[in-house]
């Protein structure tokens, strides 16, 4: 039979032109498209493995469900040449009998992306696979097909793109999305329940929700899969079956209620383990307070925390001899100010679970306007420390520390400070404190938070209340000046930090931003320890200008709306449009070119990008970061060895150079008078 299979096979092969892009077997008829006729150095290109099938028989997906066998496709790719793994398209139930599989019926595609080589040698390339799949009806038969198809290498004026280009675009944009986000699932009696991410697809009338675990046996697939939605989350019951990781990934089908629209997304679920809270919830409550303060206390450790509260403790050793009093009271302002921030942080982490936003500790950290705000905090305690700026209200120095008739509410501000520097950490105990709170009632997560700031507050409270702890440390003398300009390193590091996330979450620009405004911070202090104003007035209005110029990069922070949709460079796609007598924006930039990046501020803003929509302008971005031999020879077609360049091309005539230093009336101006000169 396997003879006769490959026979049958290899006869399709020779009566088709080339080499074997298709093959007609006993039950099905399979075929190999690619979107383009010829290949590029480094350019990926997407490839479909189809399989036609008979009327009522279907194959699988990655996950067969109760029977079956998924796709296996083993590649022979000339040598440089990278495949991705299989980019399954969302799969269909399919009821047989007493069971339930997932996959396709009719048609099947398979996608794959091919990706050649930097050093892509000149002539044809020949690419094949070795295909196996299971086609069912009543009954299953395996098949299997050898396929090639033969691609050129792409020259100058070479057609990219072939007549399945539209067809394999329509194919990726039915894969499945992949949110940035993640649920979770816990296991609860006969049933596994998963949670999908606060407010995720709530915004929507959906009618109905189905869920393909990608990993076999952790679901019933023939039961019935309930869905309901509950304080702005989707919540998904379905009876378990045997296996249960850490990490189920899954494929969540949502139908729309008003367009019948089908979208898919793929999810991870993290495996939850919460104590039942109907099971001695006082005794497990009580555990998890215990949990929050011990994790509080820890936190006092952590390398942004300790160089504040390390400082205040010696002013306290300082003044504990002369003023207990005053020094209580400034532990109990100290822990009030502690207090209040993590009420009022627990109050925000509320507001924002019932709106679906945000959930867990260091939520704020999402924010990228928060994390440009911690750099400039750290930033400017960090100069503080080394000497830069003095602000007795925070540190103290050799002379004085803690102004008894000006500062009282110093030791307050200080724990409000305390508890911002602290965010970005997470000590011990306070993962399993606050996972359990957040699944809980908005009391349970204010007790647990109290029970947080008490454990971040008592250490300096016990200090203020008994300063004959710190017997244990030195006297004080100079060596706490040395002390103090050591510890603005931590704070020198947490702003590298700060800025590594910042470049997750805004990319270069965002980073770029930040570092602008850390200079003008400098800048500014500079300034005013120079030109120091007498009067109170002077004073205001000299520190309100400094403060705007210091954060006046912020407002750039975020990238502009995509209105339209930028383009990579490349001649062909700009002998294409030149081709259609459409106009043209080429702009040539790198990533460590500054002058490129304050440029591109005017360049991407939303009125520019309006102008380019109306006015159906194509914009092309030339990236020269890494060397590109392409970018290169386009940038000596005009004379330039470097970046920036920016070319104008109009709908017919010849292009216009812009300045290097670019602003929006600039390229207003430009585009205005070649439309005018037509």
């Amino acid at each position: 039979m396997n003879f006769l299979k490959c026979l049958l096979t290899g006869l399709w092969a020779i009566a088709l032109p080339g080499l074997a892009t298709q093959a007609k077997l006993e039950h099905t008829t399979v075929e190999l498209l690619s979107e383009v006729e010829s290949v590029k150095p480094q350019q990926p290109f997407w490839v479909a493995f189809k399989i036609t099938m008979k009327p009522g028989w279907h194959t699988y997906w990655k996950n067969p469900g109760d029977s079956g066998l998924e796709t296996q496709l083993n590649w022979q790719l000339p040598d440089g040449f990278s495949v991705s793994p299989i980019q399954w398209l969302p799969p269909e139930r399919l009821p047989q009998g007493s069971f339930i599989s997932f996959g396709y019926t009719n048609e099947a595609y398979h996608l794959v992306q091919i990706t050649p080589p930097k050093d892509l040698p000149e002539g044809k390339v020949t690419i094949s696979v070795q295909a196996k799949w299971l086609v069912c009806e009543e009954t299953c038969i395996p098949e299997e097909a050898q396929l090639s198809l033969t691609l050129d290498r792409s020259g100058e004026n070479d057609t990219l793109y072939s007549q399945h280009k539209a067809l394999i675009d329509e194919l990726v944009s039915e894969l499945p999305e992949k949110p940035h986000q993640f649920g979770e699932y816990r296991i609860e009696g006969d049933h596994l329940v998963f949670y999908l991410p606060p407010g995720f697809l709530t915004d929507k009338k959906i009618s109905d929700i189905t869920f393909f675990p990608e990993e076999k046996g952790t679901i019933q697939n023939k039961v019935t899969q309930h869905w309901s939605l509950k304080e702005n989350r989707i919540i998904i019951k379905i009876t378990k079956n045997h296996t249960f990781p850490d990490r189920i990934t899954g494929l969540i089908r949502a139908t729309d209620a008003e367009t019948k629209t089908i979208n898919s997304y793929q999810l991870y679920f993290g495996k939850v383990d919460v104590p039942p809270v109907n099971e001695g919830l006082e005794g497990t409550l009580w555990g998890i307070l215990i949990f929050a303060f011990l994790g509080g206390l820890v936190l006092n450790a952590m390398p942004c925390v300790f160089p504040v509260l390390s400082l205040k403790a010696l002013t306290i050793a300082k003044k504990a001899h002369y003023q207990p009093a005053f020094v209580r009271q400034q532990g109990v302002l100290y822990m009030a100010g502690v207090i209040s921030t993590f009420m009022l942080l627990a109050f925000a982490l509320i507001t924002f679970q019932h709106t679906g936003d945000v959930a867990g500790w260091g939520f704020q950290m999402q924010n990228p306007y928060f994390i440009v705000f911690m750099a400039y905090l750290m930033f400017f305690i960090g100069l503080s420390l080394s000497g830069v700026i003095y602000l007795p209200m925070l540190f103290g120095n050799m002379q004085a520390t803690i102004d008894d008739e000006n500062n009282k509410w110093g030791s307050f501000w200080i724990g409000m400070l305390a508890v911002l520097v602290a965010t970005p950490c997470t000590a011990p105990f306070m993962g399993i404190a606050i996972g359990y709170a957040m699944t809980q009632p908005a009391v349970i997560i204010m007790l647990v938070f109290l029970s947080l700031s008490l454990g971040f507050a008592v250490p300096y409270l016990l200090i203020s209340l008994f300063p004959v702890i710190l017997k244990v440390l030195p006297r004080p003398g100079r060596w706490m000046e040395t002390f103090k300009e050591l510890m603005a390193f931590p704070m020198y590091a947490t702003v590298a930090w700060l800025l590594w996330v910042l470049v997750q979450q805004a990319g270069s620009r965002g980073l770029i931003i930040c570092l602008m405004g850390l200079v003008l911070m400098a800048f500014s202090i500079w300034v005013w320890q120079r030109h120091r104003p007498q009067t109170k007035f002077n004073k205001a209005l000299i520190a309100l200008c400094l403060s705007a110029l210091t954060v006046s990069p912020v407002a750039y922070l975020r990238e502009p709306s995509e209105i339209i949709r930028i383009e990579k460079f490349s001649r062909q796609r700009l002998q294409e449009l030149r081709a259609q007598n459409r106009p043209v924006f080429v702009y040539a930039t790198a990533a460590w070119c500054i002058t490129c990046k304050m440029n591109e501020l005017s360049l991407k803003s939303a009125a520019l990008q309006m102008l380019f929509k109306d006015k159906d302008i194509t914009l092309l971005e030339a990236d020269w970061t890494n060397q590109d031999s392409e970018i290169t020879d386009y940038l000596s077609s005009f004379g330039r060895s470097g970046v920036p360049l920016y070319v104008f091309y109009p709908k017919t005539g010849e292009s216009k150079i812009l300045p290097q230093i670019l602003t929006e009336t600039i390229i207003v101006e430009a585009i205005s008078q070649e439309e005018f000169s037509k």
